[in-house]
């Protein structure tokens, strides 16, 4: 359901952002994307963290059956984050001049003053998210991010057009696309206000004791703020890493002798062209991370270590299932996927970029699930230092790549940077587990059918490509790898029936399933009684 929801959230972005840009044009989206920035940092600070620590406390607590002390986690974190986004709120109305001309934007400011609430509607839906969340119920939480995209895009299409058509200017249009945005929000909050008033979690908790002590609210609140902190550190040490990397690609393609608009250019490739592409596969990561933190932290909490294991290696499993078929369609079908979307001159300079940058999809992918996973194994600070090491590594590689790669030195050390963040993970992960998965078995089936889908769809797209076109060439060859690779997958025996039965529609597969196995088995007596049959009337001859 999240996968769906953040793929849905994404159309809907590009759906909004293309029109958007066409109305109020550059100017008026000077103004709105310097509103948007401030949006967008206290949207990753407010949410990177505080719905997976919620949830994080929230399934402790439902696992052993303390309901008052769910209540209060949900009362304590209520009270405290929705205080601070009220005056964050506040001060961002109060001071938009101020921020507007910080930005060097002065008119912003009333796009700024427009979409202030967005930061109190933030922190009250990453509380009520991760408490559906800490419940293992993710539905809310996908129908909010749903609710609230669609809201920006109809209500903000809707202001900023009249804006327009009344002629008040694009500084009023931009104003009317960020009001848009935060009634969007405040819809969200509305549909999941309610949601949580009809909620009935009884059926989530198994056996319930009432007469558990809650924990005060200072103690509640002290472990929110340490589950949080390290996910926030670790989201904030990523967005300053994509950061630096501007800097620090920019500089050392001037180092290297580019002039300004050269180094430009090639950096705009790298980061309009190849990076949006690398970013798809993380969609459907990042709800596997959400996922498994409250399922791993409610297992421990009832010392099912059983169950534990099964979620840390399901969740490993399901990653390495996505994240190698993207890494390697991505490089088997680089140019041909980046000609689908831009013109073809534009494809092939960025299509060496995509392919350098591709492998790092697998890396990336493990990064977000280990971490993740360690965070409900209690060990949070890990993925904040690993997160710190990989930046690290990136800012000196990066331009000793640079001078002998040129523009392609980026990629490679964006690969760099997270093979270590995911190893560090995996040896931490290692020492903390008592018993472990087998991480190599767990990597090498996937890796071996994503392999080979990928070379049977780059031959495919090679032999076809003449006489079909681009287009229709390289759908047909996505579309044929997805079936090698399903079938492979199934044929080497990595998904567990288990496995199966928890996907969305999964009983109903395994009795498609079953049937098939059952119509071969049926085949193969048919076959055997023949067989013995012919024996026995030969059996007199000799």
């Amino acid at each position: 359901m999240l996968a769906l929801s953040g793929i849905l959230v994404k159309v809907i972005g590009l759906v909004y952002k293309i029109p958007l840009t066409n109305l109020i044009k550059s100017e008026g989206m000077g103004y709105f994307n310097s509103a948007y920035t401030i949006y967008t940092f206290f949207y990753m600070l407010s949410s990177a963290g505080l719905p997976v620590a919620i949830s994080l406390l929230v399934s402790r607590a439902v696992s052993v059956g303390n309901r008052p002390r769910v209540r209060r986690i949900f009362l304590s974190a209520f009270m405290i984050f929705a205080s601070f986004g009220a005056l964050g709120s506040l001060l961002m109305y109060l001071f938009a001049d101020p921020f507007a001309s910080l930005l060097g934007n002065s008119p912003a400011s009333d796009a700024i003053r427009a979409i202030s609430p967005t930061l109190v509607f933030v922190c009250i839906i990453s509380v009520i998210r991760g408490y559906f969340q800490g419940h293992r119920y993710m539905l809310p939480t996908a129908l909010s991010q749903i609710i609230e995209a669609l809201g920006k895009l109809i209500l903000g299409m809707l202001l900023a057009s009249s804006a327009i058509r009344l002629s008040m200017g694009y500084s009023s249009a931009a104003t009317g696309a960020a009001l848009g945005l935060s009634i969007g929000m405040g819809i969200s909050l509305l549909y999941l206000v309610l949601h949580i008033l009809f909620f009935r979690g009884e059926k989530y908790y198994g056996e319930i004791y009432d007469k558990m002590p809650p924990g005060s609210f200072s103690s509640v609140i002290k472990e929110l703020l340490k589950a949080s902190l390290p996910i926030t550190l670790s989201a904030s040490v990523l967005s300053m890493t994509n950061t630096l990397d501007l800097a620090l690609v920019m500089r050392s393609l001037r180092n290297i002798g580019l002039s300004a608009e050269a180094a430009n250019a090639a950096y705009g490739n790298y980061t309009a062209l190849a990076l949006p592409l690398f970013n798809l596969p993380i969609i459907f990561i990042t709800p596997i991370s959400n996922t498994v933190v409250p399922y791993i932290a409610g297992s421990l909490s009832a010392r099912r270590e059983k169950d534990t294991l099964f979620a840390i290696s399901s969740a490993l499993r399901t990653c390495a299932l996505i994240a190698f078929p993207c890494a390697f369609g991505l490089c088997a079908l680089s140019g041909p996927i980046l000609k689908l979307l831009f013109d073809d001159s534009l494809a092939l300079a960025a299509s060496p970029l995509l392919e350098a940058l591709s492998p790092s999809v697998i890396f990336l992918s493990l990064a977000t699930v280990t971490g993740a996973i360690l965070q409900a194994l209690s060990r949070p600070i890990v993925p904040v230092v690993s997160m710190i090491v990989g930046a690290l590594v990136k800012a000196l590689s990066c331009p000793i790549f640079i001078r002998f790669f040129s523009i392609k030195g980026a990629p490679y050390s964006t690969l760099l940077c997270y093979f270590t963040v995911s190893a560090i993970n995996f040896v931490f992960l290692a020492i903390t587990l008592r018993k472990r998965p087998n991480f190599f078995a767990i990597l090498l089936k996937p890796l071996a059918c994503a392999l080979g889908s990928s070379l049977l769809c780059k031959v495919f797209y090679v032999a076809i490509a003449r006489i079909a076109g681009n287009a229709v060439s390289c759908l047909a060859s996505i579309a044929i790898a997805v079936v090698v690779y399903a079938l492979l997958i199934l044929l080497v025996g990595y998904i567990t029936e288990d496995e199966i039965r928890m996907l969305p529609m999964g009983v109903k597969l395994l009795k498609i399933l079953e049937r098939i196995k059952k119509t071969k088995m049926k085949g193969k007596e048919k076959n055997e009684r023949n067989r013995n049959a012919e024996i026995k009337k030969r059996a007199p001859h000799r």
